[in-house]
């Protein structure tokens, strides 16, 4: 079982963005009823605050996996990326699956491994630092992880650092550009082992 502790409460943007509207409406529709007497301009003002207030589509923009997403090296997998995770990133950031410590940290036919040490389902490496054994992993359901393989911490990066890119290999140049900060925004997940 995955337990997240966060201490910080963040404000729905959603819900703030609709009771600015709403808030609009009530005090201006009056004071436009009073104040212009023409039927169309007020009606065509009325449409227009209301338009406001449907609901908005999705971006089209969300987080896709791009194929092939997920690849395998000697049968265990791991999140391959394209020639778009730019090459001076590669330098510090490597997503060779040879560096990737598959074998001994990933395979899923192993009884030990961290996707079952944390019962995570689908946990697999990404980009590996060429200095030290920091990783970026990601999990089943699309959710991006930092790992620190000598202390064995595992922390998930809240999902403001990856809402709104392309394709993984975006998600992953946004997290290793901004490591500083997107590692100070994580929670920490608890290790827990599923069924038993």
């Amino acid at each position: 079982m995955i337990q997240i502790h966060s201490t910080k409460h963040e404000p729905d943007p959603t819900l703030a963005h609709s009771f600015l509207i709403s808030f609009l409406l009530l005090h201006t529709i009056p004071w436009l009823r009073r104040t212009f007497r023409f039927s169309k301009l007020t009606s065509y003002l009325l449409n227009s605050l209301k338009s406001l207030l449907s609901p908005v589509p999705p971006s089209p923009i969300l987080p896709s996996p791009s194929p092939p997403d997920t690849a395998l090296h000697n049968g265990i997998p791991y999140i391959s990326l394209t020639s778009a995770y730019h090459h001076t990133l590669r330098q510090s950031w490597t997503n060779d699956p040879t560096k990737l410590y598959l074998e001994s940290c990933f395979d899923p036919d192993s009884p030990v491994n961290l996707a079952t040490d944390y019962g995570i389902e689908g946990l697999c490496p990404v980009v590996k630092a060429t200095e030290g054994d920091k990783f970026i992993l990601r999990d089943g359901g699309g959710r991006y992880y930092l790992w620190d393989g000598w202390s064995g911490e595992l922390r998930r990066f809240r999902e403001r650092w990856t809402e709104g890119c392309r394709d993984k290999e975006e998600v992953v140049q946004g997290l290793v550009c901004e490591m500083t900060w997107a590692e100070a925004d994580t929670d920490v997940v608890r290790r827990g082992r599923r069924g038993g």
